[in-house]
């Protein structure tokens, strides 16, 4: 369809970026498929055809990072959340934020990997484990 990305009125460019973004991921080699291609390498290829990043945040590091890269990302993401789910008895503001983070990058581009989600993801670790340590120290206390 080749969109017009000045023409942002129309809703069909995000999913065609991302079908270009899809089909240019296809069309990469076996080992760029597994490894990726860097960051920033779908604009400096220029795979999308436009400039633009194909504004889905999980399919951006699956080109630039590989499948290698996004498995490793949804592991870290998924247990991180788990554990505090697990460790906690209140959903912490964290996990709302970073989960928030999770469903917006479906429709845009490189909020993964931006600096605040990885303070977000950061501090989540570190709430984790001084909750941890906290509910060691109760249970050391009871005995």
């Amino acid at each position: 369809m080749n969109y017009n990305a000045s023409a942002l009125e129309a809703m069909d460019w995000r999913e065609e970026a991302s079908a270009d973004a899809f089909a240019a991921f296809m069309n990469l080699s076996s080992l760029e498929q597994i490894f990726g291609i860097g960051y920033w390498g779908f604009i400096i290829r220029d795979l999308g055809h436009t400039g633009l990043n194909p504004h889905n945040g999980f399919l951006l590091l699956l080109i630039e990072t590989g499948l290698a890269g996004l498995l490793i990302y949804t592991f870290l993401i998924a247990s991180i959340i788990r554990k505090s789910l697990k460790i906690n008895d209140n959903i912490s503001p964290m996990v709302t934020t970073l989960i928030f983070v999770v469903f917006y990058c479906i429709g845009q581009n490189g909020e993964l990997t931006s600096s605040i989600t990885f303070l977000f993801i950061t501090t989540l670790i570190a709430e984790n484990q001084q909750i941890a340590l906290q509910n060691q120290k109760g249970v050391l206390q009871s005995i």
